[in-house]
């Protein structure tokens, strides 16, 4: 039985040893699209060009940012009233 656990063990061991080489192996670039909307100017980059574009839609990212203001708004306003019942309870206990 002692050996039937080393030889998994020893077989477990080198599994992992090879997931992690081939997980860390491979290059990882991240995933570069043109996006249709671009002018064609913009797409038709010669190759000896290094010069990326990125197309950033700003109706999309100003509504997020929008939101993100109109919800943290409520999240203080609601933590305000926390701390408000938070202090009555430590006043009813006090008295």
């Amino acid at each position: 039985m002692k050996n039937l656990s080393l030889i998994l063990n020893v077989v477990l061991l080198i599994a992992v040893g090879v997931l992690f080489y081939l997980h860390f192996s491979t290059r990882i670039t991240p995933p570069i699209s043109v996006s249709s909307n671009l002018p064609a100017s913009a797409k038709n980059t010669s190759a000896a060009s290094s010069t990326q574009y990125a197309y950033v839609n700003v109706d999309s990212l100003l509504r997020s940012y929008n939101y993100f203001k109109d919800a943290q708004d409520s999240l203080n306003d609601r933590r305000q009233q926390l701390e408000k019942e938070i202090a009555g309870r430590t006043r009813g206990i006090g008295k």
